[in-house]
């Protein structure tokens, strides 16, 4: 970090690289070449129909070239450096327990507010919808605590800590489907698409990361710790 006091700032312009530019790349030129071979053979339609007024072959950009450079994008996007980013915005929601309890929609309007404005600002949270939309952490009345802490803590005891992060990564996704709403261009009006966006798998660092670990947990990931607990230790009487 070279300037504290923009943390923010540099946190979301550290998600603008992506790990897959040779591969955004390299699917562009076979998108344009796809298109560059449908307009030449258009234009040897056009040449050998005797009445340029009678044809009715199709022009401007095909449905399919956008389809390809949507697609380009979305894998483009799939691959940008979020490790930074994800972190900081859990750790934010972690830190702050009142934050940790509010609605999307307030979430949402904290991070735009720390975030930096205009376009950094806008691609930074729409790859942390994961942790906007997330739903706090299960609270148990206080007669009765939480119980998955204590059987993290028998999973661990027992040897499965490897095993517990693996089938993590297994039974998680670590994509989260979205719709999202593409604005209107010169080329095709407002339309909803479904969009996958990545999202970070929860794992277990240890014994000292039980608490913070339970605190992380959504709910699919609350089911799946307790489906291991079940399957390497035994249902709880």
């Amino acid at each position: 970090m070279h300037n504290h006091h923009e943390k923010q700032r540099e946190i979301a312009r550290s998600a603008l690289p992506s790990t897959y530019p040779a591969g955004a790349r390299a699917d562009r030129r076979v998108a344009h070449g796809r298109e560059r071979a449908r307009l030449r053979r258009i234009r040897y339609e056009m040449l050998r129909c005797p009445d340029i007024d009678a044809y009715d072959g199709v022009t401007g950009l095909g449905p399919r070239f956008r389809g390809d450079i949507a697609d380009m994008v979305g894998r483009r996007r799939g691959h940008d450096k979020l490790g930074p980013l994800l972190r900081w915005a859990d750790q934010t929601v972690e830190r702050r327990p009142l934050l940790g309890e509010a609605a999307p929609a307030a979430r949402e309007t904290f991070f735009r507010s720390v975030l930096p404005p205009g376009v950094i600002g806008n691609h930074a949270v729409s790859h942390l919808c994961h942790v906007i939309a997330q739903r706090p952490a299960e609270r148990c009345d206080g007669d009765t605590p939480d119980p998955l802490p204590g059987r993290v803590a028998e999973i661990l005891t027992a040897g499965y800590h490897a095993d517990l992060n693996r089938y993590l990564r297994h039974q998680i996704a670590p994509y989260v489907s979205l719709r999202v709403r593409r604005p209107a261009s010169h080329l095709e009006p407002a339309r909803w698409e479904t969009e996958m966006r990545p999202r970070p798998v929860p794992v277990l660092a240890g014994l000292h990361d039980i608490d913070a670990f339970v605190r992380r947990c959504r709910r699919d990931v609350r089911e799946v710790v307790e489906r291991f607990y079940g399957l390497v230790i035994g249902t709880p009487g």
